[in-house]
């Protein structure tokens, strides 16, 4: 790292449920250059953010935040006022991070990531780049941020948000004015493209990625 990077001095809040992460993050970053304020729950960082605290980078795991509560971090992202937004997670769900990067979010770390790499990816995402793994830029996104492959539709997302609400097939082929044979294949895709053992699973797996 350059003797800028080096001096740089940045606060960091990290979300994350997993109390043994929070502290491998106060541990290792209490030697660096970097502040680290650790959260175990979305609303006790939205609480702080909220009354004005300023951050410079905010790391969040999807997986432990609610929709509304996604909706107002990315907020307050976009208003550039509370810091720059990265995910970190154990799994990369593109149409996600399509949705989220749309909003401003500066890119993703998954978490098998050493502390090492973590910190030069914060000096990265410090000096106002975006970040994503070389390997994700290669099977999921252009350089640009295009799709190299299929992206979820409007109307696959919306099927996935009507599954979420315990619609029926019938009832969705209703709502989305389609035959309940095409509902029933469309959902069977989805389940295929986002790792999902059935309806419920695709409900959770969709909620935890972001993408409803």
């Amino acid at each position: 790292m350059s003797q800028s990077l080096q001096e740089k001095v940045a606060t960091v809040a990290i979300i994350d449920s997993h109390k043994s992460i929070l502290d491998a993050f106060s541990l290792y970053f209490s030697q660096s250059a970097f502040s680290v304020v650790c959260f175990d729950n979305p609303s006790e960082f939205l609480g702080a953010a909220l009354e004005k605290t300023d951050f410079d980078i905010i790391m969040i795991n999807p997986a432990v935040i609610r929709a509304s509560e996604r909706d107002t971090i990315v907020r307050l992202n976009a208003e550039g006022s509370r810091g720059s937004v990265i995910l970190f997670a154990d799994k990369f769900y593109p149409a996600a991070f399509r949705n989220f990067m749309s909003n401003g979010v500066k890119g993703f770390i998954p978490r098998s990531y050493s502390m090492s790499s973590i910190e030069s990816v914060l000096n990265v995402i410090l000096d106002g780049q975006m970040f994503l793994p070389v390997e994700l830029i290669d099977s999921s996104l252009s350089y640009e941020g295009q799709s190299k492959q299929k992206i979820l539709t409007d109307i696959e997302v919306k099927i996935i948000s009507y599954v979420s609400e315990g619609k029926t097939n019938k009832e969705i082929a209703f709502e989305l004015n389609l035959s309940e044979m095409k509902v029933k294949m469309l959902i069977r895709k989805l389940c295929q493209d986002l790792d999902s053992r059935n309806r419920a699973h695709l409900a959770v797996n969709s909620l935890l990625s972001g993408i409803i």
